[in-house]
């Protein structure tokens, strides 16, 4: 029987493949040739964001935005954020600010799978009530998919325009260095 073992190490491989395949593929559209992209991991328990930027260090115009204590590479996802994200993405979708562009790429699927499962997603999305595990008469409350599946596209949707907005507004070195190289406003 053939067996197939995978390390720590080989899967990292593999994940900085993806990604690195991930932005070739960006650029291999004309129009994305030298367009400077900012990545934006989710830094949450269990992943190591730092990876991330170390896969894409060799990777031209590239920046990974660093929103934690001590300007660890990531963002986090909060509550409040998850709230300020989906508010920001309804005040787009009312006013017909949601594009997609016809050539959109993904290593997974086609856009119009992508655009079916992000409707999916979107559908699902709920408050979730949450009762206190030391006070049965306090509840608490977040918004989530993850009852019917998966809200992975969800949430990387959402987060985009909420932290395009706060990478534009922070006056943090590296964003002020990037955004001056490739003369990126607030426009």
């Amino acid at each position: 029987m053939d067996a197939a073992v995978l390390t720590k190490k080989d899967m990292l491989v593999e994940e900085e493949q993806r990604m690195v395949q991930a932005v070739r593929k960006v650029r291999s559209d004309p129009n994305f040739s030298d367009v400077p992209i900012v990545f934006i991991p989710e830094n949450q328990i269990g992943t190591s964001t730092s990876h991330a930027h170390h896969y894409l260090r060799n990777e031209k115009h590239v920046l990974t935005m660093q929103e934690n204590p001590e300007n660890r590479y990531g963002v986090p996802k909060t509550n409040a954020s998850t709230i300020d994200m989906q508010e920001i993405m309804e005040r787009l979708l009312l006013h017909g600010n949601v594009y997609f562009y016809e050539g959109l790429k993904s290593l997974m699927s086609t856009a119009e799978l992508m655009k079916k499962e992000l409707l999916r997603q979107m559908r699902a999305y709920v408050w979730e009530y949450i009762l206190s595990k030391n006070n049965p008469n306090s509840q608490s409350t977040r918004l989530t998919g993850k009852k019917s599946g998966q809200d992975d596209l969800l949430i990387s949707t959402v987060m985009i325009p909420y932290w395009r907005i706060k990478f534009l507004e922070r006056e943090f070195y590296p964003y002020i260095e990037f955004k001056n190289t490739y003369g990126i406003n607030q426009q």
